[in-house]
C-alpha cells in the first residue's frame, strides 16, 4: 500500500510538471508578444510627449528672452535714442530734459521687465561710460552698483552677439544668493550691450512642469555647459558628454545613452536664435512603468496555472490509480476463485479500462 501511495505521488507531480509547461508555453509566448508591442507603442507615446513637451517649453523659452529683442529694435532702429542716451551718461549733472528722458528709458525698461515674470531687471550698457541705466534702479555707477558681475564678465569677453551665462549675486552678506541666468545681447550699432537677468529658480520651475515619465531637462548653451536643469540632473550628466547633444537636432529623434551605469533615452531640441539646447533624459527603467500592471496581471495568471494543472494532475492520477487499484483487486479475486459476475457493468473510458475488460474476460 505504501508503494502505491509513493508511486501515486511520483506519478502526481510528473503529470503536474506536464501539464503545468504545456500550459505556461502559449501563456509565455502571449505575454513575450504582448510585451514587446507594448513597450514599443510606450515608447513611442513617451518619445512623442517628450517632444511635444520640448516644443513648448521652446515657445515659452523664446518668450522670455524675447525681452531683449525690444529693446534690441529700440535701439538699433533710433538712433537719436542712441545719441540721446550718450550725452545723457556723460552729464555729470543732470537737467529737467534729462531726467524725463531718464525716466522715460526706465519706464521702458521696467515695462519690458514686468511683462515676463521670469525676468528680474533689465540693464543698458554702452560702452566706455562709468554708468549703465537699470530697469529697478535707474541710472547706476560702476563704481557704486552693488550687481557688478554682469559687467567683469562682458569686460572679459569679446562679444559679439547673444551670450548666455549662469551666475549668483548676493546683494547683502546675510542674504541668500539669487541665481540668474543673465543674457547679453550686443547692439549693432554702437558699442554695448543689453543685460537680462531671468531668475533661475523660477526658469527650474518651468522646466519642471514641462517634465514627462520623470525625465530630467536640462539647458545648455553652445559649448555644452548646463544653464539651468531640473533637481538633479546637472550632478547627473557630465558636461563634457554634453557636448555631443549641444548642437542642431530634431527634437523627434531619441538616443539611448548610458550615464553612470542607467540607460536614458535622451532627445534634445536646438534654439537657433540663443544657441541654447533644450535636453531631456529619459530614464529607461521609467518606461517599464506602465508594464506593473500586465506584470502583476501574468503573474496572477502563471499561479491560476500552477493551480489549474495542480487540479488536473491530481484528478488524472486519482482516476488512473483507482483503475491499477481495481486491476489489482481483480487478479486478487482471480486468484482466490473469486470471479466477476458475468452481468457486471464494463465501463471503457480509457485505456485502463480496456486492460480490465480483457483481463476479466480472460479469467
Amino acid at each position: 500500500m505504501k508503494g502505491l501511495i509513493k508511486m501515486m505521488r511520483k506519478f502526481f507531480f510528473t503529470r503536474w510538471k506536464q501539464f503545468f509547461i504545456i500550459m505556461l508555453i502559449p501563456i509565455l509566448v502571449m505575454a513575450g508578444i504582448g510585451g514587446v508591442y507594448m513597450y514599443s507603442e510606450n515608447t513611442t507615446s513617451s518619445i512623442r510627449k517628450v517632444s511635444n513637451s520640448l516644443n513648448l517649453l521652446n515657445e515659452s523659452l523664446n518668450g522670455i528672452l524675447n525681452a531683449s529683442a525690444y529693446q534690441y529694435d529700440l535701439l538699433t532702429y533710433n538712433l537719436s535714442l542712441v545719441l540721446s542716451l550718450k550725452k545723457l551718461l556723460s552729464e555729470q549733472a543732470l537737467s529737467y530734459t534729462d531726467i524725463v528722458f531718464l525716466n522715460t528709458l526706465q519706464s521702458l525698461l521696467n515695462a519690458s521687465a514686468d511683462a515676463s515674470d521670469y525676468v528680474d531687471s533689465i540693464y543698458l550698457y554702452l560702452d566706455g561710460y562709468d554708468s549703465y541705466l537699470s530697469s529697478s534702479d535707474g541710472l547706476l555707477t560702476l563704481e557704486t552698483a552693488k550687481d557688478i558681475g554682469w559687467y567683469e564678465f562682458y569686460s572679459a569677453e569679446d562679444m559679439q552677439d547673444i551670450r548666455i551665462q549662469r551666475r549668483e549675486f548676493q546683494e547683502y552678506s546675510y542674504d541668500a544668493p539669487v541665481e540668474y541666468l543673465t543674457l547679453y545681447r550686443s547692439m549693432s550699432n554702437t558699442h554695448g550691450v543689453i543685460v537680462i537677468n531671468i531668475s533661475a529658480e523660477k526658469l527650474r520651475t518651468a522646466l519642471a512642469a514641462s517634465q514627462t515619465n520623470q525625465n530630467h531637462i536640462m539647458m545648455l548653451d553652445k559649448n555644452g555647459h548646463v544653464l539651468c536643469g531640473t533637481e538633479g540632473s546637472a550632478a547627473l550628466f557630465p558636461e563634457e558628454n554634453a557636448e555631443n547633444l549641444s548642437y542642431k537636432s530634431d527634437s523627434s529623434d531619441a538616443n539611448r545613452i548610458v550615464l553612470g551605469h542607467k540607460t536614458y533615452l535622451a532627445q534634445s531640441l536646438y534654439n537657433s536664435d540663443y544657441e541654447i539646447t533644450l535636453l531631456s533624459l529619459l530614464p529607461s527603467r521609467s518606461l517599464f512603468t506602465a508594464f506593473m500592471p500586465a506584470f502583476f496581471l501574468l503573474l496572477g495568471i502563471v499561479f491560476s496555472n500552477c493551480i489549474i494543472s495542480m487540479i488536473l494532475a491530481y484528478a488524472v492520477t486519482r482516476r488512473n490509480f483507482q483503475q491499477i487499484s481495481h486491476i489489482i483487486d481483480t487478479f486478487s479475486q482471480a486468484e482466490n476463485g473469486i470471479l466477476p459476475s458475468p452481468d457486471q457493468k464494463k465501463t471503457v473510458n480509457d485505456e485502463y479500462d480496456v486492460i480490465l475488460n480483457n483481463v476479466v474476460n480472460v479469467f
